[in-house]
């Protein structure tokens, strides 16, 4: 795993300091088993959080959840499968705790199939556990709530969901 200084984004910030960069993300719902998905409990936050990240130069979003699920979490997963795109600024705009802010476009994915048993792999992360979707933690970021909200509308639907702030999902 790179540094984040020497990443796409902290090459990035070395230019524009801390003021809102518009970013290209993914994140992934990885799932077991009937109702059960993998949260990290974020070191910057102290919150729990989906596998995520953002590209480096010349990497497609789908490589992009490749290489997050094996630095966060250390897992090959197989054939990632998009389900939903998210762009709601109340939702995608982040201040980290030194200030930094940034807004992402999130690609949404789903995987199930996956080889190795995810933990903590970076520092990153401080826990590493399976919840059934219907009992999130209460401290999770706020994202995951509805990304699990449309995973599960398009697990029963079949249809591509969409979060944008201008009238829900779906």
């Amino acid at each position: 795993m790179a540094a984040f200084s020497d990443s796409y984004l902290g090459r990035l910030r070395k230019i524009v300091g801390r003021r809102l960069i518009l970013m290209p993300g993914a994140r992934l719902v990885l799932s077991r088993a009937e109702r059960m998905i993998f949260l990290q409990k974020r070191s910057d936050f102290g919150k729990w959080g989906l596998i995520a990240g953002s590209p480096e130069a010349g990497e497609s979003l789908s490589q992009t959840m490749v290489r997050e699920a094996l630095e966060e979490a250390g897992i090959k997963i197989e054939a990632p499968v998009p389900f939903g795109f998210s762009s709601d600024p109340m939702l995608e705009t982040t201040t980290y705790p030194n200030g930094d802010k940034c807004q992402f476009f999130a690609m949404m994915y789903a995987c199930n199939r996956f080889s190795g048993e995810p933990r903590i792999a970076d520092d990153e992360s401080t826990d590493a556990r399976w919840f059934d979707w219907e009992s999130l933690p209460d401290d999770c970021m706020p994202s995951v709530g509805p990304t699990v909200a449309a995973f599960r509308r398009w697990r029963q639907t079949g249809q591509f969901q969409n979060i944008d702030g201008i009238g829900g999902c779906g």
